[in-house]
């Protein structure tokens, strides 16, 4: 505080854990359970978000608060692989969730909006590849533009794509992305 008041500083300071804790008696770790990855932050920082003050703050969070705090501008193909949220400025849209129906060939998506305007819209993509994971850029398709405010939307899996996506763990997999004016949100969903 002292630095930023006397030198006209502008600090952020994230204090966090690297690790959860497994169940059942809370030692050990390494896994991917949601206790292991839960953790808790100490931020001393101007401008939290909503997303800083909900429950589904992760470590993926830091990197992209960072590169805001600093005014680092992240390309759009970089950013839409990023699998965290800024924690602070403005962010219109985060906790990406979804459920497919594979008897209706459907996938919901769900998502809190933190908004005040029913008119604000976002746009939603698909990628049937992950060639960001070595190196290379994922193509990203349009599946259409949605209301934010309305928190949800079920997309019907198109034939064309419904045997498609990229392997991973013996499944098959899909990226979906929502941009909001800004943020952008990604989630993998399995196809099997």
């Amino acid at each position: 505080m002292e630095r930023q008041q006397q030198y006209n500083e502008d600090w952020l300071v994230a204090v966090t854990t690297d690790h959860g804790r497994a169940l059942p008696n809370g030692n050990g770790h390494g896994g991917q359970s949601e206790r292991e990855r839960e953790v808790w932050f100490a931020v001393q920082a101007s401008e939290l978000n909503d997303h800083f003050i909900s429950e589904n703050l992760k470590h993926v969070d830091l990197y992209p608060s960072i590169a805001r705090h600093l005014n680092i501008s992240i390309p759009s193909e970089i950013e839409f692989e990023l699998d965290g949220l800024p924690f602070i400025g403005p962010v219109l849209t985060s906790h990406l969730s979804s459920q497919v129906n594979n008897e209706k060939n459907t996938i919901l998506l769900d998502w809190e909006y933190y908004g005040v305007s029913d008119s604000v819209m976002g746009n939603l993509y698909y990628s049937l590849s992950n060639e960001f994971s070595t190196g290379g850029m994922d193509v990203y398709e349009s599946i259409g533009v949605v209301s934010l405010s309305r928190g949800q939307y079920e997309w019907l899996i198109p034939d064309s794509i419904t045997n498609s996506g990229f392997e991973f763990d013996n499944k098959k997999w899909i990226k979906l992305l929502l941009e909001s004016p800004d943020n952008k949100s990604n989630i993998w969903v399995s196809l099997d």
